[in-house]
């Protein structure tokens, strides 16, 4: 999460967050991350490698979005899991894929597991493996969130960026999962951050 102290002063000052939402339909934002899963037990366990992008309203420090505000999931990677809700559609979107610029089919996924509301891009096409490098246009995403969830965005923030992983069986003992982020940049309007 870039609002996190330990990123210091290697945050660009491009981006400072939080950031309106309004602010990403000038902006290019892009991220790129090469990552790879080292372990996983069981082996077929349900896993995804993303991004979580929150959107609030009236943001304050220690309280949980409400139904005002909107997550927005960028999936990645995908092993026998599933987003919150249901798929609704399909996006489309260049993105560079170990190096290969790629006109990539992502699914749309709307629901609310809780009191907000989610929208999930999950990668379609093409089929990655545990081990990919990939650059995407992360304004894009929360311009495409924002259409999706039909609300009006206009006033909200966006908090931060996470990512990591979601994973397990809740009918297993045990769950496993082991992953690298060997690099991991930001790059706003053509000025670079590096994060690893």
């Amino acid at each position: 999460n870039l609002e996190d102290r330990m990123f210091g002063d290697r945050q660009n000052t491009s981006l400072i967050f939080p950031v309106k939402f309004s602010a990403f339909e000038r902006l290019n934002f892009t991220s790129t991350a090469n990552f790879s899963f080292e372990k996983l037990y069981p082996s077929n366990i349900p896993i995804d490698f993303s991004y979580d992008l929150w959107l609030e309203q009236n943001p304050s420090s220690g309280n949980m979005p409400t139904s005002q505000d909107l997550e927005v999931m960028i999936w990645m990677y995908c092993q026998d899991n599933q987003p919150i809700g249901q798929q609704i559609g399909s996006f489309h979107m260049n993105a560079s894929f170990n190096g290969n610029t790629i006109n990539a089919t992502w699914e749309i996924w709307y629901g609310k597991a809780n009191d907000w509301p989610t929208v999930s891009f999950i990668l379609e096409d093409p089929a990655v493996t545990m081990n990919s490098n990939i650059s995407l246009n992360i304004s894009k995403f929360i311009i495409e969130g924002g259409i999706v969830s039909g609300e009006n965005l206009s006033n909200h923030t966006l908090m931060g960026i996470e990512m990591g992983n979601e994973f397990g069986n809740e009918n297993l003992s045990t769950n496993i999962s082991e992953w690298v982020l060997s690099y991991y940049s930001f790059d706003v309007d053509g000025s670079r951050i590096n994060i690893i």
